[in-house]
């Protein structure tokens, strides 16, 4: 959960409660600011270095939108270092039109931050929901980047297609609009108590 810098002054004071030493000095938001702001730019170059080095990658992306109805795309990439898969979130950048040209210029914004706007040429892989934009056969965003990488294996997302699953199976029944109401109930009961 995000907290504001300012809290930072109470929480160092329970950690001081709790017997932890905390120290003299940089015991303010600035300062936490500042640190904060200096961590980011390591873990940052540290994934740049790592996706820059790699031989190939992948990208996984969900679409999603903000408080102010924005669209944003959430960018993941996948590549394998020293025989070890792992999986890093590069960004959440905002879409300016929600077609794949959209998407896809996210996706560029989110590599153009790590001064990697070539990735392309290291794309094998892709990820995404079912939704058209994407999977669509000649403009979503993986014919386009099939269009640019031969070779490029376009992948449903497995939890995606499960949702699907169920709504096919159970759209028709009487417990399914009870359960989904249900469901969202709950979610704005403790999306808006936060």
């Amino acid at each position: 959960m995000r907290r504001p810098f300012s809290d930072f002054m109470w929480m160092v004071q329970l950690d001081a409660k709790k017997g932890i030493d905390v120290g003299q000095t940089y015991l303010n938001d600035k300062e936490a600011q500042l640190f904060s702001e200096f961590i980011a730019l390591c873990a940052r170059n540290k994934l740049e270095k790592k996706i820059k080095s790699a031989p190939f990658i992948s990208i996984i992306t969900d679409g999603s939108t903000d408080k102010g109805f924005r669209e944003q795309e959430v960018v993941y990439v996948r590549t394998a270092v020293g025989g070890q898969i792992c999986t890093s979130f590069l960004g959440m950048t905002e879409v300016s039109r929600a077609n794949a040209d959209g998407i896809i210029g996210a996706i560029d914004d989110a590599f153009t931050s790590i001064a990697m706007p070539d990735y392309k040429s290291k794309l094998v892989g892709f990820g995404s929901d079912g939704a058209a934009v994407n999977t669509g056969t000649n403009n979503g965003v993986i014919a386009r980047f099939k269009e640019m990488q031969k070779c490029l294996v376009g992948i449903h997302c497995h939890v995606h297609r499960l949702e699907l699953a169920y709504k096919a199976a159970l759209t028709k029944k009487p417990i399914h609009a009870k359960v989904e109401e249900l469901l969202a109930g709950l979610y704005y009961f403790y999306r808006n108590t936060m």
